[in-house]
């Protein structure tokens, strides 16, 4: 088989949207700024990082203190917890901090909710709490730890408007998280002298206050990551202020995070055809900038694919791959590895050309795993080019289940398009078209 970036020409009907190119990774950090700039960046993130960790380590401290006092004094009320071990104070610290995650973000959801945004997703450790088609369900997670929450405006009402209701949203968890532990530590600080010589147990209460105070303080450490998943609430709060001098006036671009956000947000709500005019405006006006990142270039993607314009999703596609492999980081692997998979998905399902999608999936390395639909897509289009119609359809179903499953609802609803594209070209092949035909079929790859 050639490589992936032969561009003979195909015989196909379908050329005006041409085959997708993989670009050969270049030592590019990042598009915007210097390399003095960018050295600068990462003095200030390892600053930023090394105080979250003197904090962690703070809390780390006081549990381990508290814990040992609950084991060595027991108190006489209570003889069950002379008989303590660390197995069950283990559980009971785990327990607590889950319980002050949940608190955290709940904070989240009733800041969102104040600022009249519409509750999307909680994710408590292993279990989350997601609205689908109008109803909230339970569902497992993937994560073991740790938790999210997800809240979107009902429509689009401006960048001014979109940024009042972030902080009210991102600032309500670590709100939330302070006022829980003082008033704890407070509680705590008001037990007689008595109480606590007999039970022990009130330092539990310490516990959780210490838990709480120090979430609320490491979420407000301004750390900007890839992703909402490496971004503090307090970076995030930086972000969403209200802008100054020009921007103030509209008189320069709105940054990319007030689209990218709104439109991930809003996602989970309605499928990307039905996003707001004017943000859609904003979003390919975003994307249209140098060095645009991959995540606003892949809604635009998913946006063009569900409107119908081929070929500008081919380009922003594009757009996204060549980003993706551009920049040089710890986790640029990964995304080019999901952008790998994309291309395949894109290859397979819009172009109907298998050995193209093959040769993408051969760049897909350990990344395919942050894209398994996008794999089980593939293979369904593998199995239908065999004549295997009931498989295609299961295995199909099974990419459906892991888009809900390993996705919030954004990500369900971006990736409808491509999952009824490939239903229709299985149920096209049952009534007679031939296997392979179609949307380049592997022509000009050999």
């Amino acid at each position: 088989m050639s490589s992936i970036n032969d561009d003979r020409p195909s015989s196909t009907t379908y050329d005006v949207v041409p085959p997708l190119r993989v670009p050969e990774p270049t030592s590019v950090t990042s598009a915007a700024g210097s390399p003095g700039s960018t050295a600068q960046g990462r003095v200030t993130k390892m600053l930023r990082m090394l105080a979250t960790l003197l904090v962690g380590a703070g809390v780390g401290a006081g549990t381990a203190f508290v814990g040992l006092r609950v084991l060595r004094h027991g108190g006489n009320a209570a003889p069950a917890a002379h008989h303590l071990n660390v197995v069950v104070l283990v559980a009971l610290v785990v327990a607590l901090g889950m319980f002050v995650i949940l608190l955290h973000e709940l904070g989240h959801v009733l800041g969102g909710r104040l600022a009249g945004m519409r509750f999307v997703a909680l994710v408590i450790g292993p279990v989350r709490f997601v609205r689908v088609d109008g109803r909230v369900r339970a569902q497992w997670s993937n994560r073991l730890f740790g938790g999210a929450a997800i809240c979107a405006p009902e429509r689009w009402e401006g960048a001014r408007a979109f940024r009042r209701a972030m902080r009210r949203f991102v600032g309500g968890g670590p709100l939330t998280s302070l006022v829980v532990g003082g008033v704890a530590l407070a509680l705590f600080a008001g037990l007689h002298p008595a109480a606590l010589a007999r039970d022990s147990w009130w330092m539990l209460l310490v516990l959780g206050g210490v838990m709480s105070l120090g979430i609320g303080v490491v979420t407000l450490i301004p750390i900007s990551g890839s992703g909402a998943g490496g971004t503090t609430d307090g970076a995030q709060l930086l972000r969403f202020r209200e802008p100054r001098g020009d921007a103030a006036h509209g008189d320069s671009p709105v940054p990319w995070y007030v689209p990218f956000s709104a439109v991930g947000a809003m996602a989970a709500l309605r499928r990307p055809r039905e996003w707001d005019t004017e943000l859609v405006r904003l979003l390919e006006e975003t994307a249209d900038r140098p060095g645009a990142v991959v995540g606003v270039l892949c809604m635009s993607y998913y946006r063009a694919l569900d409107a119908g314009d081929l070929p500008h999703a081919a380009k922003r596609l594009q757009q996204a791959v060549d980003r993706a492999y551009a920049e040089q980081t710890l986790t640029s692997r990964v995304v080019q590895g999901v952008m790998a998979v994309e291309g395949a998905v894109f290859e397979s399902v819009w172009r109907d050309d298998l050995d193209r999608a093959r040769a993408w999936m051969t760049h897909a390395g350990h990344g395919a795993e942050r894209h398994r639909s996008g794999q089980l897509i593939v293979q369904a289009m593998e199995l239908r080019a065999r004549g295997e119609r009931d498989a295609a359809r299961e295995e199909l179903a099974v990419a459906r289940q892991e888009n809900r499953r390993g996705g919030f609802p954004s990500a369900v609803l971006m990736n409808l398009a491509t999952i009824e594209r490939a239903e229709a070209r299985i149920d096209e092949a049952v009534r007679g078209e031939q296997p392979g035909v179609g949307l380049g079929s592997g022509a000009g790859v050999e």
